[in-house]
């Protein structure tokens, strides 16, 4: 298995049970699968089950060695989560727009 890093740009759909006030997310999901196809599909139905809608990927990559032992502290988390669960995921969330 290896080790694939996505960043997604994603909403709260209704079915989110957070709920929170918040224009939307960039969310970061480490994957371990044999491909990177299946790796992908893994996190989009990860984030759709809690209750997040994808606009958009930013990123995608498979993470070597040499970027793994990089990773700063809040990334080198997600990624030893994943490591022991097959999948961890970290969102970085930005507020409403004045005007809602």
């Amino acid at each position: 298995m290896k080790p694939y890093l996505f960043v997604f740009r994603v909403k709260q759909s209704r079915d989110n049970p957070q709920n929170q006030a918040i224009e939307g997310a960039y969310a970061t999901v480490i994957v371990f699968r044999d491909s990177s196809e299946s790796a992908r599909s893994i996190a989009i139905n990860y984030l759709e089950e809690y209750g997040w809608h994808i606009e958009w990927q930013k990123h995608a990559l498979e993470l070597l060695p040499s970027q793994i032992a990089d990773l700063d502290a809040s990334l080198k988390s997600v990624y030893q989560k994943a490591e022991l669960n097959g999948i961890s995921s970290y969102f970085d969330c930005f507020p409403l727009a004045p005007d809602h």
